[in-house]
C-alpha cells in the first residue's frame, strides 16, 4: 500500500486558526492535516477523523421566468411560465401560484402545481376587478422569489368579441 501524497494548500500567520481551501472538486473526498511550524521545524500533524467531500451549496430556486397570459375571459385567466434559470442545486418540487386583489396587501394561494406543470387556469374571477398574479418555484430548501405579472389582470371583454392576439399582458380583440 502506498503512502498518501500530501499537497501544501497554504500558510497562515500564527494567530490565524482557519483556512479556506479553494478549487476542490465536488464529489471527490479529501483528507486534511495541519502542522505548526517554528524555528525548530514542523510539528506533528493533526488530522481530521474522516475525509471531507465538498458538495454544492443548496439554496431556494430562482424566480420562474416569462409569466404571461395565454387566455383571458370574463371570469377566468390562464397563465403560463417557464422554469427558473436556477433550481438552487435541488430538484424543483412544485410551483406556487398566488393572486392579490387591487387595494389588498395579502397574497392568497391559487394553486400549487407539480414541478412539470407550467400553466394554470384561474377560475371564478369577478369581471372588471383588478387582480395581480405571481408564481414561485419550490425545492427542498424552500420557496424562491416570485415572478409577477407587470400589470394587473382585468377579466372582461367586449360582448361578442373574442381575442385574436394574446401576448403577455396585451389582449387585442377582433
Amino acid at each position: 500500500m502506498s503512502r498518501p501524497q500530501w499537497t501544501r494548500v497554504g500558510r497562515v500567520e500564527p494567530n490565524v486558526t482557519t483556512y479556506d481551501v479553494q478549487k476542490l472538486l465536488e464529489g471527490k473526498s479529501y483528507n486534511f492535516r495541519v502542522m505548526a511550524e517554528n524555528s525548530e521545524g514542523l510539528g506533528e500533524a493533526a488530522m481530521l477523523d474522516k475525509p471531507v467531500m465538498p458538495e454544492q451549496e443548496v439554496t431556494v430556486p430562482g424566480a420562474p421566468e416569462l409569466l404571461e397570459i395565454t387566455s383571458l375571459e370574463t371570469d377566468n385567466v390562464t397563465l403560463r411560465w417557464k422554469r427558473p434559470r436556477s433550481d438552487g442545486g435541488a430538484q424543483i418540487t412544485n410551483y406556487l401560484l398566488q393572486k392579490r386583489e387591487e387595494f389588498k396587501d395579502d397574497w392568497t394561494k391559487v394553486k400549487q402545481t407539480d414541478s412539470y406543470v407550467f400553466s394554470h387556469q384561474i377560475k371564478d374571477l369577478l369581471p372588471d376587478k383588478k387582480y395581480y398574479f405571481r408564481v414561485s418555484a419550490k425545492n427542498s430548501v424552500g420557496l424562491g422569489e416570485p415572478c409577477e405579472l407587470p400589470e394587473p389582470v382585468i377579466p372582461s371583454k367586449p360582448a361578442g368579441m373574442s381575442p385574436c392576439l394574446i401576448k403577455k399582458s396585451l389582449i387585442v380583440y377582433c
